[in-house]
């Protein structure tokens, strides 16, 4: 890691401990307050540390951001904006949804169209194998005059 990186990761650490002011800081380190600032202008884009202003005692200080976690030598986002985004994939999703949908209808309204042809109007008292569909001669449509 280079020195930048360890600079930051030392605040980091500091700042674990507990929230601290851009002078503790520059004071801890033994750097000038311009190149702390700077770490921490970084860190703050980042969204690894926050800035807080105590108003009614006139404090400025940095605190951890909880939603952040430091690892491989980087900050590194654990808070919802960094995950996958799944509004962004919403409308590709309703399409292939809406195409299934289509398809199963498809596929359900063909499939009784294809069972209605299979129907056999069988004479009383005729046998059939188990399974089949069985109508009788009254619900034979019309057109089959029987």
């Amino acid at each position: 890691m280079g020195k930048t990186g360890d600079t930051k990761k030392r605040i980091y650490e500091m700042l674990e401990q507990r929230n601290k002011t851009l002078t503790d800081i520059s004071n801890e380190l033994g750097l000038a307050p311009s190149t702390v600032s700077q770490h921490l202008r970084e860190m703050l884009d980042s969204g690894a540390i926050r800035f807080v202003e105590d108003r009614p005692r006139k404090w400025k200080y940095y605190e951890i951001n909880r939603g952040y976690q430091i690892g491989s030598g980087y900050m590194q986002a654990n808070n919802s904006q960094s995950r996958f985004d799944f509004r962004k994939i919403g409308v590709p999703v309703a399409v292939i949804a809406a195409v299934l949908v289509s398809v199963f209808a498809f596929y359900m309204v063909a499939g009784i169209a294809y069972a209605n042809a299979q129907q056999v109007y069988l004479a009383p008292g005729s046998s059939v194998p188990f399974g089949s569909t069985v109508f009788s001669v009254s619900d034979a449509p019309s057109f089959y005059n029987i």
